[in-house]
């Protein structure tokens, strides 16, 4: 007579719940939280891979009544608290009371511009860069007229926030003294006077304990009043400014926003800025 094995069922329900759960995130789109877009399709494969084990497991369901199988139930514990938390915890990343705590991650101070999507001329260490990192070639031959919007601005969109960024540092000097503009949440810094802030995105290149804060340097007559974590539009005009970099323990040269127009946005549906993709991938 077959019954069935509880320790085998287990794994069933398991490997089943890990399909289910993957499936989910993507579906609600609470991957996000996670992991970068690229990593999508993998999470999919995984998901399929667990469906599949699951399905071969159904074999193991049922054992004879003299059948003696048991499996350490230490196994089951480790494989089910992963799951078990993931259900019950709403997934947030990483929010901006974590990012806070953080630092920030500014091309000037450090140098490193370039992402790791980049082609290999432009990375750091390239022969053909600088010694300062920086490409060695003109303005023009970075900055085109689809970098502005129709009105004139240099906006740093979400869609291409990181690019934009190093675009700045890149071309600082031709963009010194025109429009820009940004939207991200407010970070603080101690050694910053009440008007200077930042504002920042959290950039995600591989998963969500990856993610770095970056953002643009700004300064505002009434700043003072601005929380920090507050989601804000900043208009006004770039240009550089010396900034004192506490963890060099020097200064450094940033590009910066002074700004004519601050004002509160709502906070977006997806917190996280990537390097730069095809819309495609974003939506």
């Amino acid at each position: 007579m077959r019954r069935l094995d509880p320790d085998e069922t287990l794994w069933f329900v398991l490997l089943l719940g890990y399909g289910l759960y993957m499936t989910f995130l993507l579906v609600s789109g609470d991957v996000r939280y996670f992991m970068h877009p690229r990593m999508f399709p993998f999470i999919a494969a995984a998901a399929g891979v667990f469906f599949l084990l699951a399905a071969v497991q159904t074999s193991c369901l049922f054992r004879s009544s003299d059948a003696d199988r048991r499996r350490g139930r230490l196994w089951f514990v480790l494989f089910a608290l992963p799951l078990l938390l993931g259900m019950t915890v709403a997934p947030r990343g990483m929010h901006e009371e974590t990012a806070m705590r953080k630092g920030m991650a500014y091309s000037g101070a450090r140098g490193e511009i370039a992402s790791f999507l980049d082609p290999p001329e432009k990375r750091i260490g390239s022969p053909s860069m600088g010694g300062n990192g920086l490409m060695e070639t003109g303005a023009s031959d970075i900055l085109g007229d689809s970098d502005f919007d129709p009105d004139g601005f240099f906006t740093v969109d979400p869609m291409h926030f990181d690019r934009k960024l190093r675009l700045l540092e890149e071309s600082l000097s031709s963009l010194t003294g025109r429009k820009g503009r940004i939207s991200g949440f407010v970070q603080r810094r101690d050694t910053l006077p009440a008007a200077r802030f930042f504002v920042a995105r959290m950039l995600m290149v591989c998963c969500a304990a990856d993610a770095l804060v970056t953002g643009l340097l700004v300064e505002w007559p009434e700043g003072v009043a601005l929380e920090p974590g507050a989601w804000v539009e900043a208009e006004g005009v770039l240009g550089s400014t010396e900034f004192f970099d506490d963890w060099l323990g020097r200064d450094v040269t940033v590009p910066f926003l002074k700004a004519e127009r601050v004002v509160p946005i709502a906070k977006p549906a997806n917190i996280y800025v990537y390097p730069s993709l095809p819309r495609s991938i974003l939506d």
